[in-house]
């Protein structure tokens, strides 16, 4: 019987398996590293040499944690450490990670999030566009004006939806915080702007009573 417990605890055990490969011969010999991180502190999960741009790490999990993957001391990539199998391929401009539930749906949010920033920052070069066809300097401004709208309500849409999506998850409390800790950055001060408002009004108690959600509303409230 005592046989029998110990293999079901064993089976029970959650762990992670990341394999990784990067094209980036800059990283080759040097170190990956895991960290867990927060706006005060970090906390190394796990590390291991980078061979012929392959790494691999693995261990075992007591809760999923949004962790953030380095190869040196660069090339900083958001990973959701879970139970299963995580695959991570680097090339020079782009990231991918699947082979989790949770990661799949990160990756697929941040490639959508991503065309949204990209057509935000090409705006400068529809000007030129727009000067050689010809457009006036008030027409200029109008139209761009209105794409600039477009796409940042696209991508607060965006990015509200998958927060609300994810309230139950670490995915809805890490976005949330990213969105927290960019608005004191621009404002100077902990705030709640009116999207992250709705987002917290429209959350579920267990997200409110997060500690870093809580700790966040709390340090806003002592203004």
């Amino acid at each position: 019987m005592i046989l029998v417990l110990t293999f079901l605890a064993s089976c029970a055990e959650k762990s992670y398996f990341i394999d990784g490969n990067s094209s980036q011969l800059s990283i080759n010999g040097g170190m990956a590293y895991i960290r867990e991180y927060s706006s005060t502190k970090q906390r190394s999960i796990d590390s291991c040499e980078v061979l012929h741009g392959h790494f691999q790490m693995s261990g075992p999990i007591d809760s999923v944690m949004m962790v953030s993957l380095f190869m040196g001391n660069d090339n900083f990539i958001p990973i959701v450490l879970e139970n299963g199998d995580i695959n991570i391929n680097i090339a020079n401009t782009t990231v991918k990670i699947e082979g989790t539930p949770l990661n799949d749906r990160l990756y697929s949010f941040l490639e959508s999030r991503d065309s949204l920033v990209y057509l935000l920052n090409d705006l400068p070069r529809s000007h030129a566009y727009l000067f050689l066809q010809g457009c006036s300097p008030f027409e200029m401004q109008r139209i761009l004006a209105n794409k600039q709208s477009e796409y940042k309500n696209a991508l607060e849409k965006l990015e509200s939806k998958f927060i609300k999506d994810n309230y139950d998850n670490v995915l809805g409390v890490s976005w949330f915080m990213e969105l927290c800790y960019r608005a004191q950055n621009l404002y100077g001060l902990p705030i709640l702007t009116p999207q992250l408002q709705n987002i917290y009004n429209d959350a579920p108690k267990q997200f409110r009573q997060n500690n870093k959600v809580a700790s966040f509303i709390e340090t806003i409230r002592s203004y």
